[in-house]
C-alpha cells in the first residue's frame, strides 16, 4: 500500500491506531519485545552530537568513566536474566579500540551464562572487531542514524550520514542483525522523519529504537521544546506502517506522559526499551512487567 507524510500528519488518530494494531498482530502477535541496556563507557566522546552529554564538547554535562567491571556488568545483568529478551553493553567515544578485547571477553562470558539475546553498541568498528562480537555470542549490533540525511548537518558535524550507514552494511556483511533509529523532538520536519524511515526500509533493519528527545542541559539542546503527545503517536505509527516486519521499540519518552504506556502500545509497536538510560532515568523493570500484563501482552 502507498502512504504519505500527510496521511500520518492529519488521519483520524484512531483509525490510524486500529491499522497499527492489525500490522503488529499480523508480524509479531501480542507478544512485546523488552531490551535493557547498560553504560559500559560513560563521557569523554569526540563527536559534537548536538543531543548528547556525553560529548567533551559539552562540559559539565556528566562524569567520565572508564570501562566497567566484569563484576558490575554482571550484577546488572543477573537483575535481566529472565525479565528482558535483549541486552547490550553501549559505551561513549567514536569507537572503541583500547578496551575492545576485554569488551569482546565481556561478551563471550555473557553468553556463555546468560539467556538473552545480545546485543552491541560501540560506534564505528571495523569489520574485524564487528566479526570479533558475533563471535563472542552478540547476535544485534546498534547503530542510530538519528535523523534523516537532510537533517543531519545540523546534528552532528564531526561524522557524517554516510559513516553510518557504511557502519550498518559492514555489521550486515559481518552476520550481525541490525537495530538503528534516532531520536524526535531535535527541530526536524515531519518529512525528516518520514526520510529516515524510509531509510531504515531500504536497509532492511531488524528494530528501529525510537527516542523523543529529552533535553539536557549543556547540550546544543537544552532549549529544545518537547514534542506534544499526540505528535509522538503519529510519529510511531508512520513508523510502524512503514516497515511492519521490523520491530518499532519506543526507549526515551516512554514517561513523558501520564497514562502513556497504554496509546504507546495502541500504535501497535511492538518494542520497548526498559530500565535505565544512559544519561537519563528510563523505567522500572518491574512495574513494566506489571503493565504489560495489566495490559494483556504476553512477555517472557
Amino acid at each position: 500500500m502507498n502512504y504519505n507524510v500527510e496521511l500520518f500528519v492529519h488521519r483520524d488518530l484512531e483509525s490510524l491506531m486500529e491499522k497499527g494494531r492489525e500490522i503488529r498482530g499480523k508480524y509479531s502477535g501480542n507478544k512485546i519485545d523488552l531490551c535493557s541496556i547498560l553504560s559500559g563507557k560513560t563521557g569523554g566522546c569526540s563527536e559534537d552530537c548536538a543531543f548528547c552529554a556525553q560529548s567533551v564538547h559539552r562540559k559539565g554535562c556528566i562524569e567520565e568513566t572508564d570501562l566497567i567491571s566484569k563484576e558490575s556488568l554482571f550484577d546488572y545483568c543477573s537483575e535481566m536474566e529472565g525479565n528482558v529478551d535483549r541486552f547490550s553493553i553501549v559505551t561513549s567515544g567514536r569507537t572503541m579500540d583500547e578496551d575492545f578485547e576485554e569488551l569482546a571477553s565481556f561478551y563471550k562470558a555473557l553468553d556463555e551464562k546468560y539467556s538473552f539475546n545480545l546485543c552491541a553498541s560501540h560506534g564505528f568498528l571495523t569489520q574485524e572487531q564487528l566479526k570479533e562480537l558475533k563471535d563472542s555470542g552478540v547476535k544485534r549490533y546498534h547503530c542510530n542514524i538519528e535523523t534523516s540525511e537532510s537533517y543531519f548537518p545540523e546534528i552532528c558535524s564531526t561524522h557524517d550520514y554516510n559513516e553510518k550507514i557504511d557502519m550498518i552494511q559492514k555489521a550486515k556483511e559481518a552476520g550481525l542483525e541490525i537495530c538503528s533509529g534516532g531520536i524526535i523532538g531535535m527541530g526536524e520536519s515531519f518529512e525528516d522523519r518520514w526520510e529516515m524511515a524510509m531509510t531504515l526500509k531500504e536497509l532492511k533493519v531488524d528494530s528501529v529504537p525510537i527516542n523523543v528527545l529529552l533535553p539536557q542541559k549543556g547540550t546544543a539542546l537544552e532549549n529544545q521544546k518537547v514534542l506534544e503527545k499526540e505528535e509522538i503517536l503519529r510519529t510511531l505509527l508512520m513508523f510502524r506502517f512503514l516497515l511492519p516486519e521490523s520491530s518499532i521499540r519506543l526507549a526515551a519518552g516512554r514517561g513523558l506522559y501520564p497514562d502513556f504506556e497504554k496509546e504507546i502500545l495502541d500504535t501497535g509497536i511492538d518494542a520497548l526499551m526498559t530500565g535505565n538510560l544512559l544519561t537519563t532515568t528510563g523505567s522500572d523493570l518491574n512495574r513494566d512487567q506489571e503493565q504489560l500484563d495489566l495490559l494483556g501482552y504476553e512477555r517472557i
